[in-house]
């Protein structure tokens, strides 16, 4: 016999688009990307060995952060799950 697993999760890279309201970062992703995860990184975006998972961040499409001015360059993304 022959057992497909089919994922219901998107591979295809997508964007993450942004608004700003008062003090509070959105990002928000398509919802055919519900279960990748969202990565933060606030010290070099090139060096892979600072960018770490955001938890809890594979339930949802959208992520709301509280804007820090002490934290002047903080990068997100979101990766596929592996």
């Amino acid at each position: 016999g022959t057992l497909a697993v089919v994922s219901g999760i998107a591979t295809n890279p997508t964007n993450i688009t942004f608004n700003v309201s008062g003090g509070t970062l959105n990002l928000t992703w398509p919802g055919d990307h519900l279960g990748w995860i969202a990565q933060s990184n606030s010290v070099n975006l090139a060096n892979t060995n600072f960018w770490f998972d955001i938890a809890g961040s594979e339930t949802a499409t959208n992520l709301s952060i509280t804007i820090s001015p002490s934290l002047t360059n903080v990068f997100y993304r979101i990766r596929q799950p592996n």
